[in-house]
């Protein structure tokens, strides 16, 4: 039988070359919810059809039930938790999807890269020069952890690591007129449950997005901002909130 891991980039090429397929990067540091992002999407596929589109098949089975189940009740663990992406070369997690309207399939390529790699780049631009995702993606994804704009230490650090993310990137030469651009905010649910500075929070994540349309806005077609749980641990915000929005745009 095939194997049913995350594919490197020699099987995520054949994806490419067998049917359209549009490749998502997902940038961001340590712990911002890269994987839940992942994960989170192909939780909800569980329960049906998200944004408009369907599940129709996945070769990365495997890896996507690995990567959701520590945020499961079959854990066994007291709060949800993504496992941690390992350092070196990215891989892709794949999704086939046919939308409501149409009985074409189309697959999704998401690249999954270790925050840390992303993050040296900020101070060696050359190093991205070697992230093959980043010159290929349709939509080029950057988290801002929401847990951290709530606190006032961290938060001035999240808006560098946006900036200085995409500088390098550009330094590197490997921003492409053509693509999307997704700002994500992630963790809404952390942001709802501090009362005291969650507005403070929003505003600060608003001004990062408008940086970034200030300085970045012609290297990109488009420029999106997004707020998700896709892993809440905080009651009352829904499993997968803003996904469905934020999996049309992919």
């Amino acid at each position: 039988l095939p194997g049913a891991e995350a594919l490197a980039a020699a099987a995520a090429q054949l994806v490419l070359r067998n049917q359209p397929c549009n490749v998502i990067a997902i940038v961001g540091p340590h712990a911002s919810g890269k994987t839940s992002l992942i994960g989170g999407i192909y939780d909800l596929f569980q329960h049906g059809p998200v944004g408009g589109f369907s599940f129709a098949g996945s070769s990365t089975l495997h890896a996507f039930e690995r990567a959701c189940h520590d945020s499961r009740a079959a854990s066994k663990r007291e709060e949800p938790h993504m496992e941690r992406t390992q350092t070196g070369d990215a891989t892709y997690f794949h999704i086939d999807v046919v939308e409501s309207t149409c009985t074409t399939k189309r697959a999704a390529l998401f690249a999954n890269r270790a925050g840390e790699d992303y993050m040296d780049a900020q101070s060696d631009p050359n190093l991205a020069k070697g992230f093959a995702e980043l010159m290929r993606c349709d939509t080029l994804t950057i988290l801002a952890d929401g847990k951290k704009l709530l606190d006032i230490g961290a938060r001035h650090q999240v808006r560098e690591d946006v900036c200085q993310t995409l500088r390098a990137f550009e330094e590197a030469g490997l921003t492409r007129t053509w693509q999307q651009l997704a700002l994500v905010l992630t963790k809404i649910d952390a942001i709802r449950q501090d009362t005291e500075n969650a507005d403070r929070a929003i505003r600060h994540f608003d001004s990062i997005v408008e940086d970034v349309r200030t300085q970045f806005s012609r290297h990109f077609m488009d420029i999106r901002l997004f707020r998700v749980a896709a892993s809440p641990k905080e009651e009352g915000t829904e499993r997968g909130e803003g996904m469905a929005t934020l999996l049309t745009y992919w």
